[in-house]
């Protein structure tokens, strides 16, 4: 990971411009039509990406060049107005102009955001603002959605939604459009002496697929009175939520606060039609009439509620009036939705095809804590996701843990989830309760998909700060903290927090992804530590005397004072704390840059009780950056490992390369620059050494460092590139392996750039994306892949990314001593603060072997064997000068060769039965 530097550019030009200055409001109306765009943007006014529920978001340099609807490059524009025709010829030089933006992949999606702010609103009320949304694209179908939203202060963290006409705007669709927006600016935005801010902005990413629009906004208009303070005047606060029932049945119930100054006779709240009011829960008027006490009505709390009327959109304004006051209206929304048929039971629908239209009742498990557009429900026979494509279904219908809600939509699936795409949701007029989760083994969570569950005697890891949308390993089940980014700013309440590490109970809702289940908890409460963990469980308890544990890590730029890290005493010090804490036997090291900082790590072990030597490669990727080259290293205990040697592979062909010469094996190497073999001169490593362990034999051992050649993001053509590359660097690699180290038990390790299930450069056009390590995979007989089980199971190496790229492989040599299900990813954000940022952008990956299980390298027979069945296995070969007789069955395996020298017999009589195989100890 490159480092970044803060680059300070100063331009003087007079056609790009940043608006500082604030409007000061006066009269009764404020305007902005954008035909000055031309020099710059209207006072007030500034362009923004990055925007969030809690953020302003970040200025943007505005270029008043006129722009055509339809240029895709990202950024804010000056388009000609949507007033005019798609036809229009003039449109793109007329002076009707419009703000716009094209958003992009890296622009403005999401947290685009038109922003204007506000001297104050002292001395003013009665706020009602106007403007014109317009989609400025027939060939985008992405859709963005937007809303308005206002803020007081000089720099806000919390922006407050209106309520607007229509409820929900969007741009995109394949669509030109040019909507009128109103909107109803609450008595809070009133009389205000800070600054005030009110904003058009894109707070969800755009949906779809193919181009973004470009969505543009033009005759902005803010109107409002000047406060008399001798006035009579009304006055409602509230927070509306669009209303929603069942035909013949009530809407949930909303509340607002009525009040009033200087009046001289009876205030009057009028309901508008398909709605009524009460001061108590009896709901059977549409007008109120409220005396004044001296002119005035203290805060008086109102309810109101759609009433049980036919099927319906029910839009209104809610009018308060008195004589000689004020008339105030507040914009009201809602729909009476048609009595639910074909009502079914959760089971039953989850059996049914996906695009069937279909319609649930249950209890909400998941409201909120999800983000909002997703929920899920339960009834007594099962769960399931519900999801609404726009908006946010837990804000719109108020829902909270335990409502009871009436679903219809369209039954779909989703990476393998089965879900109901929402058309209509009716919230209940009951209390809530809040489902209980159903105890279940964790071999069964596929069975409850949907449902709430709870499992217990999970292995937690000790976590110091939860991440959102990101999977943990808890064993034996998989936990995602499930937080999309949403409109309204809803996190899932583990985001950020704390968790200890132990065995206890995990709760959530039994999840999928394709056919990998998972546990989704919502709150604080869903991760219960109950004891402590047990012994070689954790990173802390991870070594054990009698098992050669080994451990491939990624240590990015270690030491580089330009890249990685830009602490790097602390980047030190955390590496240090991770290998004391696991203090496993061998440890190989990628991307090792400051040899004396690397040696200093060494020391510093050594002097804190921990005895390690090492050794480094002398053959590295990026040599023309100096000490910023990578390299791979060794860490090792010489109380296990004695008689160590190291070699690179392919140094003659890497001396060649580097003295001009094309060696012959690299002519058909997938690139013109063959310079670029084995990730450009970053060699294998090998280390081979006689490991000895408690009363275990003594086992001699070739540890194979890789770092392969990396990926890009970006290009295609560029990605396919590396992948060839890549493939044909780890088959070269194959290939030696099997002709110098045909016998020997081999552990391979390190980054591999690529995972062993499915390649991860998606990009790159490879059929059905085979993992560029697909000789490996494809040769079970020669070598076991040991972390392809963590792939499998959607585990990941890297803090930035979802997949595996660290792995280990051991020869067929070793395959029946590697110790089954001990191969994990480390968990140092357990112990390491800030870790991803800190220490690397890689977690350690590793793995436990059980030498006692070796075989030996050479076996001689010559013990007669005449009964049962035998079988013997040798590393290298065995040599027979025995008989066989009386029915035995015999087998002799090996992996070079099986000798049967003279002496040796088998009887062909009694169904004596001998085999000779060649694919050696731990073969199959």
């Amino acid at each position: 990971m490159l480092r970044s530097f803060p680059l300070i550019i100063l331009v003087l030009l007079g056609s790009i411009s940043i608006s500082f200055a604030q409007v000061n409001l006066t009269g009764t109306s404020y305007n902005e039509n954008f035909d000055g765009l031309n020099t710059g943007l209207p006072v007030g006014w500034t362009v923004r990406t990055g925007a969030s529920a809690s953020s302003l978001g970040n200025e943007e340099v505005f270029d008043p060049a006129h722009k055509t609807w339809a240029s895709t490059s990202g950024g804010y524009r000056n388009c000609g107005s949507g007033d005019l025709t798609l036809t229009s010829s003039n449109k793109d030089t007329n002076p009707n102009r419009g703000l716009a933006i094209r958003q992009s992949g890296v622009f403005g999606d999401p947290g685009a955001a038109f922003t204007v702010q506000f001297a104050n609103t002292l001395g003013f009320e009665n706020f009602q603002l106007s403007f014109k949304l317009q989609s400025l694209n027939s060939t985008s179908p992405r859709v963005t959605e937007w809303q308005v939203q206002w803020a007081s202060g000089a720099n806000p963290t919390v922006f407050n939604t209106v309520i607007c006409t229509p409820a929900f705007n969007s741009t995109g669709g394949n669509t030109i459009s040019n909507t009128t927006v109103s909107c109803f600016l609450p008595a809070s935005f009133e009389d205000i002496s800070s600054p005030v801010w009110v904003r058009i902005v894109a707070l969800s990413s755009t949906t779809g697929a193919g181009n973004r629009v470009t969505s543009g906004i033009d005759d902005f208009q803010l109107t409002y009175n000047v406060i008399d303070p001798l006035a009579p005047k009304v006055k409602i606060v509230s927070n509306f939520n669009s209303f929603s029932a069942i035909e013949n049945s009530p809407s949930p119930i909303q509340d607002f606060v009525f009040s009033a100054v200087n009046l001289t006779d009876t205030a009057k709240i009028f309901a508008p039609t398909g709605y009524e009011i009460a001061f108590d829960n009896t709901f059977n008027d549409t007008l109120f009439l409220i005396p004044p006490v001296s002119g005035t009505i203290e805060d008086t709390l109102v309810k109101i509620r759609l009433a049980g009327i036919t099927a319906g959109t029910y839009n209104g304004n809610l009018m308060s009036q008195s004589p000689g006051a004020n008339t105030l209206n507040v914009p009201l929304t809602g729909v009476s939705n048609a009595a639910i048929v074909g009502l079914n039971s959760i089971s039953v629908i989850k059996g049914m095809v996906a695009g069937t239209t279909v319609a649930a009742s249950g209890r909400v498990s998941v409201a909120r804590q999800f983000g909002g557009n997703q929920i899920f429900i339960q009834d007594n026979t099962g769960g399931i996701s519900v999801y609404k494509y726009s908006g946010n279904l837990v804000y719109e219908n108020g829902l909270v843990i335990g409502d009871s809600v009436l679903v219809e939509g369209e039954l779909g699936v989703f990476n393998g989830l089965t879900q109901i795409n929402l058309t209509n949701i009716n919230k209940v007029n009951v209390p809530a309760i809040a489902p209980t989760p159903l105890l279940i083994d964790e071999s069964d969570i596929l069975l409850h998909e949907g449902e709430l569950v709870k499992v217990n005697g999970v292995l937690i890891p000790g976590i110091l700060e939860m991440d959102g949308q990101r999977n943990y390993t808890f064993d034996p089940v998989d936990v995602r903290i499930a937080s999309p980014n949403n409109s309204l700013g809803y996190v899932n309440p583990l985001v950020g927090s704390f968790v200890a590490s132990g065995t206890g109970e995990v709760i959530g809702v039994a999840g999928r992804f394709y056919d990998n289940s998972q546990l989704l908890p919502r709150l604080l409460s869903d991760i219960v530590v109950t004891g402590p963990p047990p012994p070689g469980a954790s990173d802390e308890t991870f070594e054990t005397s009698e098992s050669l544990d080994v451990v491939a890590w990624n240590l990015e730029w270690f030491g580089s004072s330009n890249y990685g890290p830009t602490n790097e005493a602390l980047q030190k010090s955390n590496i240090k704390t991770t290998i004391k804490t696991l203090n496993a036997d061998l440890f190989t090291f990628t991307e090792v840059s400051n040899l004396i900082e690397f040696e200093s790590l060494v020391a510093e072990l050594n002097s804190e009780g921990y005895t390690y030597n090492d050794t480094c490669s002398s053959r590295l990727s990026y040599e023309d950056l100096g000490e910023d080259g990578q390299r791979i290293c060794f860490l090792y205990k010489p109380s296990v490992f004695s008689n160590v040697t190291a070699k690179h592979m392919f140094q003659s062909l890497d001396d060649s390369l580097n003295n001009m010469l094309i060696p012959t094996v690299l002519t058909s190497f997938p690139d013109d620059e063959k310079s670029r073999f084995w990730a450009s001169g970053r060699l294998p490593f090998i280390l081979t050494a006689d490991v000895s362990l408690p009363s275990q034999p003594v086992t001699n051992i070739s540890f194979v460092g890789v770092h392969a050649r990396a990926n890009t993001s970006t290009n295609p053509t560029e990605a396919l590139s590396r992948y060839n590359m890549r493939k044909f660097d780890v088959e070269a690699l194959k290939d030696s392996l099997t002709a110098y180290y045909p016998d020997s038990a081999i552990i391979m390790l390190g980054d591999f750039n690529d995972d062993l299930d499915f390649t991860v450069a998606n990009n790159a056009g490879v059929p059905d994306n085979v993992s560029s390590y697909e000789a490996y995979i494809n040769d079970p007989t020669s070598y076991k892949l040991v972390s392809r089980e963590l792939s499998l199971k959607g585990k990941k190496s890297t803090t930035g990314f979802s997949d595996m790229i660290d792995h280990l492989i051991t020869s067929n040599e070793l395959s029946s001593q590697y110790i089954p299900t001990s191969v994990r990813v480390g968990n140092p954000e357990a112990y390491i603060a800030a870790y991803a940022s800190t220490t690397t952008d890689h977690y350690p990956v590793m793995a436990r072997f059980n030498l006692a299980n070796i075989c030996a390298s050479a076996v001689v027979e010559t013990v007669a064997i005449s009964t049962g069945t035998s079988k013997v296995e040798a590393g290298y070969s065995v040599t027979a000068s025995n008989s066989i007789s009386g029915g035995a069955n015999v087998t002799y395996d090996a992996n070079n060769f099986v000798l049967l020298e003279p002496g040796f017999t088998i009887s062909a009589a009694d169904n004596t039965v001998f085999k000779a195989v060649i694919d050696g100890c731990g073969g199959n």
